[in-house]
This record gives C-alpha cells, sequence and structure tokens, in this order.
C-alpha cells in the first residue's frame, strides 16, 4: 500500500445514514445452509460450493451468514470468500473475510454466528458460491446468503476490498490485550472509500466470556476518531456471536491515505477483525 502523504491534513469523514436502513430482501430470502469445507492443508482454500443456483433479480447487496466453526480448545481461525459466476469460473465478490470461531449449528434458516452485509451490485440469474480456507485442514461451516434491494437512496458499489486479514494465518487483525486500545488495521487506504463494514472474529483456544464493543477509529496514532461500532459475544468454549445481525455498514466517506485502526472495550488478544472498504463510486 502506497504510504501515507506528509503534510496532508485528513477531515473527519462525514456522518451519513446507514444503507441498513434502506434494504430489502429479494424474494426467496435467505437460502439453505450449505456445509463448506476447506482443504486438508491448513491455510489452503477449500473448493467453491454453490450456495445458490439463480437469484431471483438485479442485488444491489448481499447478507452471509457463517455458523457451526466453534470448537472447544481449537483455534478455528478461516477465512471467507464469496463468489458469482458458473462453476469453474467464480468471481469474488468478497474474499478472504475472517470469520472465526462462529458459533451454532443451524437446523433451520435462523441468523446467528457470524452476518456480514456486502453492499455490492449482483446481476440477475447469478450464481453464488462459497469456499474456506482454515487453520484446521478440512474445517466445515455451515454458510447461507441471502441477495438484497436497495432503495433509490442508497448507492451501489461494485469493488469490495478486504482490509486486516491474513491468509497466511487465516485470520484477522488480532486486537490489543488492553482495554480501549487502538490496533492499526491499515496504515493508509489505498482506495476512497463511501462505507465500511467490520466483522468481528476469533481465533484462539481460550476467548474467555464477554460482551465486547468494536470501534472503528480514524486518524493518527493516539488521535483517532470513533466512527462506528460493532458488538460481539464471546464464550470460554471458543464460540463468538455478532449481536449486530447483520454487521453494520458503517457509511463514511473516507479519503485515500487514511490510518483505520480498532479498539475493544473488553480486550484479547485472540479476538480479531476484518474490515471490508466499499469502494467509492466514480461519478
Amino acid at each position: 500500500m502506497p504510504g501515507r502523504v506528509a503534510g496532508v491534513t485528513v477531515a473527519v469523514p462525514v456522518a451519513r445514514p446507514l444503507w441498513q436502513n434502506v434494504w430489502q430482501p429479494l424474494p426467496g430470502s435467505w437460502s439453505t445452509y450449505t456445509t463448506v469445507t476447506a482443504h486438508a492443508t491448513p491455510h489452503t482454500k477449500g473448493v467453491w460450493v454453490e450456495l445458490v443456483t439463480s437469484t431471483t433479480g438485479e442485488a444491489d447487496g448481499i447478507d452471509v451468514d457463517v455458523q457451526a466453526i466453534s470448537a472447544n480448545g481449537v483455534d478455528t481461525g478461516t477465512l471467507i470468500d464469496i463468489g458469482i459466476g458458473a462453476a469453474a469460473a467464480e468471481v469474488v465478490i468478497a474474499g478472504d473475510v475472517a470469520v472465526g470461531s462462529a458459533s451454532g449449528t443451524p437446523a433451520t434458516p435462523t441468523p446467528g454466528g457470524i452476518t456480514f452485509r456486502v453492499p455490492v451490485r449482483i446481476p440477475p440469474g447469478s450464481r453464488v458460491a462459497a469456499r474456506i480456507q482454515a487453520v484446521v485442514g478440512a474445517q466445515t461451516a455451515m454458510v447461507a446468503v441471502r441477495t438484497l434491494t436497495a432503495s433509490p437512496l442508497a448507492a451501489v458499489h461494485t469493488v469490495v476490498d478486504t482490509l486486516g486479514t491474513s491468509t497466511a494465518t487465516s485470520a484477522g487483525t488480532a486486537m490489543s490485550a488492553s482495554n480501549d486500545t487502538y490496533v492499526q488495521v491499515v496504515a493508509a487506504t489505498a482506495y476512497a472509500y463511501d462505507a465500511i463494514v467490520m466483522i468481528p472474529s476469533a481465533s484462539g483456544t481460550n476467548l474467555g466470556g464477554a460482551r465486547r464493543k468494536y470501534t472503528l477509529g480514524v486518524g493518527a496514532s493516539g488521535s483517532e476518531t470513533a466512527i462506528g461500532t460493532v458488538v460481539a459475544v464471546t464464550q470460554g468454549t471458543e464460540r463468538c456471536d455478532v449481536t449486530d445481525l447483520p454487521c453494520p455498514v458503517i457509511r463514511r466517506r473516507i479519503p485515500a491515505g487514511v490510518r483505520l485502526a480498532v479498539k475493544l472495550d473488553q480486550s484479547t488478544v485472540q479476538q480479531d477483525v476484518t474490515l471490508l472498504g466499499i469502494r467509492k463510486l466514480v461519478p
């Protein structure tokens, strides 16, 4: 990523309404939960698994729900890719999103575990698929999606950047062991963004039980300005649940060259975070 330009003053991003308030599910709502399996070799992507054969209409976004990854005493760090397109020709629309320790064993299509929203255009009739990689070889996850339509007030985007994850560890950016201490996710954004999606996860063997608030901040170290939050609940059995379903879209205009950091009010190095940068639309 390019370095930050010395001497440039970055204005605090301006608050704008949440997309979350203007989305409606397309007919068909949630897909059925489908088992997605990582490669037998750790940190290696498994095969694509079809979630939806053909979407019912023009979609302006997609919700992704991931469950049944957590295991007591096991580091279940996992990254998920969501793609569209024909089999063997999938195009990633949201990739390498950390979802380790997602809880749940879904018997019915009820959101839980780690659920996140991606504001991105999906053409009608699209096939939707998922694949994962993980710390544990042949790790499985249960995944469901639903496509969404937006009101005319919501801009529709086509490029999503994943920030803060590592394919070498199959995890997001680790949080500080100290409460309310910002951890840098990106030193300087390479692109301007219209919004950020902040996704909690975990990758460890001793999470402990707590309700933890993630806060996204922008600006230089020690001078961060908070622009959004999301809450996750962890349990001592290495389970992680996002209580804001889905993770809210933080609609803030963020210029290129801005530092992004995240803190926890009740912290642990086994808690992680992924940021999705929703690229600014070009007029």
